[in-house]
Parts: C-alpha cells; sequence; structure tokens
C-alpha cells in the first residue's frame, strides 16, 4: 500500500501479469461454483478486484512516479471514460467520438506505462534499483 517512490517497469508488468492470471482464476472458480453467473463474475471475482483495488492503485502511481509524473495522471482514462458518456448523449458521431477519446487515454496510459523511468534521482526519490 506505498504510494510513495518509484517502481521500475518490470515491477508494474509482473504485477499486472499476476493480477491477469489470478483474475483467469477467480472466474474459473466463479465458473464452476456457479454456472448461471454472469459473465463468470461472482463472489471470487467480487473479492479479488475489491482487495487488490489499493495495490494497482500503488503500483500504478509509482510507476508515474519513476517516470517524473504525477500519480493523479492514474485517472486519465476514467475522465476518458466521463468524456465518453458525456459525448454520447449527441447520438451516433458523439457515441464515436467519445469512443476514440476514451481509446486515446487508454493509449496514452499503455505507452506511458512502456517509457522506461528517468534515470538517476527524480523528484519521487533515487531509481528503483539503487533504493535501500
Amino acid at each position: 500500500f506505498d504510494f510513495s517512490g518509484r517502481s521500475p517497469r518490470a515491477e508494474y508488468w509482473w504485477f499486472y501479469l499476476l493480477m491477469i492470471v489470478m483474475t483467469f482464476a477467480t472466474a474459473t472458480v466463479d465458473a464452476i461454483v456457479d454456472p448461471e453467473a454472469e459473465l463468470g463474475v461472482g463472489v471470487a471475482g467480487m473479492l479479488f478486484s475489491v482487495a487488490t483495488m489499493i495495490p494497482w492503485l500503488a503500483v500504478s502511481v509509482r510507476r508515474f512516479h519513476d517516470l517524473n509524473m504525477s500519480g493523479w495522471n492514474i485517472f486519465k482514462p476514467l475522465v476518458g471514460l466521463i468524456v465518453c458518456f458525456g459525448l454520447s448523449v449527441f447520438g451516433g458521431v458523439g457515441i464515436v467520438l467519445g469512443l476514440l477519446f476514451f481509446a486515446g487515454t487508454l493509449l496514452w496510459m499503455l505507452v506511458m506505462m512502456c517509457l522506461p523511468g528517468t534515470p538517476g534521482p527524480n523528484r519521487y526519490g533515487p531509481p528503483p534499483r539503487c533504493a535501500s
């Protein structure tokens, strides 16, 4: 639950891979326990989502810190989603524009998570490999 400091790309992506594997595992458990559950989302999936929300936010914020960026950038895709819903009131063209805007924010997030961190110390601390 540490939101301070920096996380290198490897830490972020290994965590993300673990999240994907565990999501499939909990979906499988939910499908076995309750085959009638919608989209395989049941109690195990919900508990896993709630239990991992804060750690996921923490590693994402630290990843932005490694890029010398504010951790608040983690919410840009949420802003994109809000804009998407807002533009959808204008009908077909608004829906398309909103989806494009949201997709753009997701693409931006993907690119940011793939970029190398700031070499040397930055305002969020020393490089992750040098931190003790």
